[in-house]
């Protein structure tokens, strides 16, 4: 179980989670036309890495945002973005295009999030290869997940 964390603390971290497209939409101005470039192949590229992030969003983290306040501690599956990304072949997809979405997206997940009562954020759902977890512990698990991303984009860019 996460620790208690304050409103003013909820209202903090949502707003980061907020300013994860804008942030995105930086990377895509400066990398021009080095979007598909890769570090390794199996690094993703900055167009990858907006794809995941648009997909993560709206089949992950709201969908399951969604389902613990509708149900009661829902099953929730894992979202492989690794195969997903192999499947959907990421880098043939338009970055910009992919960050439109995701800001909406998100821009959504964000209007929840702000929108819930302090009890709500300790609502459970079973996350597939997790466990437990309550909304506040997904909130944790998204700016983990953009902090990732950032420092791998960060690495990126110094091989550009």
């Amino acid at each position: 179980m996460e620790p208690a964390v304050s409103a003013e603390q909820n209202d903090a971290y949502i707003k980061k989670l907020a300013e994860m497209p804008a942030r995105m939409a930086e990377y895509l101005r400066g990398f021009a036309d080095k979007t598909t470039t890769r570090i390794s192949p199996e690094d993703f590229s900055l167009t990858e890495h907006t794809c995941h992030l648009r997909d993560l969003e709206i089949e992950g983290y709201l969908t399951r945002i969604k389902r613990i306040l509708a149900e009661e501690n829902p099953s929730l599956p894992d979202f492989e973005g690794g195969r997903i990304a192999r499947e959907r072949e990421y880098n043939n997809q338009d970055a910009n295009h992919a960050l439109r979405d995701f800001t909406s997206a998100r821009a959504e997940s964000v209007r929840v999030l702000a929108s819930l009562e302090s009890a709500q954020f300790e609502k459970t759902g079973n996350l597939d290869g997790v466990g437990n977890v309550s909304i506040q512990g997904l909130l944790h698990l998204m700016l983990e997940h953009d902090q990732d991303h950032v420092r791998q984009l960060e690495e990126l860019a110094k091989h550009l």
